[in-house]
């Protein structure tokens, strides 16, 4: 018997869905939400000089689009409000990674530039990487399966995170000495609860798709979860 839920039963990222959207090519489905709803949290966690504003994305592959319907693929930059201007000093700049951009020798090498041009701008950039499919662009793979990078002055933190742990909180610098600490799991949940379809792409009876791209302590995790959650035997929530 299928076992869905309406909420993410993962303490943080959903192997389930993750692994769907790498796989299937349908990965706009999640990070144009995810990315509408950091913007937003943003606004909400920032001080009030500061406003959150989805764009188009630097990185290549996924970023254009010509279909009416087809979702836009975005990032989130974060600018002071100049009055009379609106669009002041960009402060932040956050990109979720795409799957093209990390299994593309070509996009990798563009998103590089276009990363490095933006530093050299003084820009805060907080990269945001749950794709499990490929090698992490911050850390080694073998010790993590998420990582998200936060890059200021010259300095860049990372914050690894594995297969069932729960989605770090990050440190943003913004501008002069103004840092927010910000909350990236409530938003992935609100994400995952706020579209049907996910619940219909994840059946906790079955494994992840390619469940064997996992590495044996990632795949011993995510069945040790899956056993609990079988056993509880949710109904799907409303």
């Amino acid at each position: 018997m299928p076992i869905y839920s309406r909420r993410n039963l993962y303490p943080g990222v959903n192997a389930h869905l993750n692994s769907f959207l790498q796989t299937s090519g349908n990965w706009a489905i999640f990070h144009s939400p995810y990315s509408v709803g950091i913007s937003r949290a943003l606004d909400q966690a920032m001080p009030r000089q500061y406003f959150g504003y989805v764009t188009r994305t630097f990185q290549s592959g996924d970023s254009t689009f010509d279909d009416v319907g087809e979702p836009m693929i975005m990032a989130i930059a974060v600018y002071e409000f100049e009055l009379g201007v609106v669009f002041g000093q960009l402060a932040a700049w956050i990109e979720l990674i795409l799957p093209d951009t990390k299994l593309s020798p070509l996009n990798l090498h563009q998103y590089k530039i276009r990363r490095s041009e933006l530093l050299q701008t003084g820009v805060t950039v907080v990269e945001v990487d749950y794709l499990s499919e490929a090698p992490s662009l911050f850390v080694d793979k073998t010790d993590t399966t998420y990582s998200i990078s936060v890059t200021h002055a010259g300095t860049t933190t990372i914050y690894p995170f594995g297969v069932i742990d729960p989605i770090p909180q990050i440190n943003i610098p913004l501008l002069q000495n103004d840092v927010i600490t910000f909350d990236l799991a409530a938003i992935y949940n609100e994400t995952f609860l706020s579209l049907r379809v996910f619940t219909q792409l994840v059946d906790y009876a079955q494994d992840p798709v390619n469940f064997d791209r996992y590495t044996p302590a990632d795949q011993a995790k995510i069945h040790a979860l899956l056993d609990e959650i079988r056993h509880t035997n949710p109904k799907t929530s409303e």
